[in-house]
């Protein structure tokens, strides 16, 4: 197997943060996939990093970050405990896009451009980031890390020459792969106590039923049944009332 170089940020990779943990994935994945002397670097370019660059190196630049609002869903899991009572909801997995402009970074441009097509022969073996290649909450998580090479979107953000513009760099080849990465909400643990009676009862309002309020005398032209409903989880709760009215 190939050995890579990981240059990353100020953040460890080891944090179990969402970002750090596609960042370090990538580098892994890369770094086993690339040229032995290649360096993946995760640094913001500039040109005083470009400079210091020393052996081939491919940059991948996080630069946008939104959430990919057509796979998000709505509904939250039970989480039940060993006596079967609900322990806490979860609630549904938020996916989020994390946009990187990839750039090679040689002793010619030669060399960059068969850098980058090296970068893209790899992406084209698959959509899915390997599994052995995930780490931190990615690697205990049984949602994929999906990538997109180059995809064109409705909403496609800063266009390259933005973004080098915006690093007071020169216009460059350069590419967006963008990441999709699963990010679980914190389970909601307060939730109430198993109710321990439930007490139905109904009434009948009728027509022609003396003193009557003229709430209830509203309903009573109506003809409707109402159903109260109270559920008690200990005997020091009161109970809540649940009214429900039926034609």
């Amino acid at each position: 197997m190939s050995v890579g170089v990981w240059r990353g940020h100020s953040v460890k990779p080891t944090l179990p943060t969402v970002i750090a943990d596609v960042d370090h994935s990538l580098a892994r994945f890369f770094a086993a996939a690339l040229p032995k002397e290649t360096t993946v670097s995760f640094d913001t370019p500039s040109e005083q990093w470009s400079k210091a660059v020393g052996r081939p190196t491919v940059s991948f630049f996080l630069h946008r970050i939104v959430e990919d609002i057509d796979r998000r869903a709505a509904d939250w899991l039970d989480e039940r405990d060993g006596e079967g009572r609900v322990a806490s909801r979860q609630p549904p997995i938020r996916h989020y896009q994390l946009h990187y402009q990839v750039s090679a970074w040689a002793a010619s441009v030669a060399d960059e451009h068969r850098l980058l097509g090296d970068v893209m022969d790899v992406c084209l073996g698959g959509e899915i980031v390997p599994r052995e290649h995930l780490t931190g909450s990615l690697d205990v998580d049984d949602e994929p890390l999906l990538m997109r090479l180059a995809q064109p979107v409705s909403n496609p953000g800063p266009q390259p020459h933005d973004v080098w513009e915006s690093l007071g760099l020169p216009l460059r080849a350069s590419f967006e792969l963008v990441l999709v990465a699963p990010l679980r909400p914190r389970a909601d643990t307060d939730i109430a106590p198993p109710a321990e009676e439930l007490t139905l009862g109904i009434e009948d309002f009728g027509r022609g039923k003396p003193n009557l309020s003229a709430d209830d005398a509203r309903v009573a032209e109506r003809r409707w049944t109402t159903f109260r409903i109270r559920e008690k989880s200990s005997s020091d709760d009161p109970g809540l009332d649940r009214v429900r009215h039926r034609m």
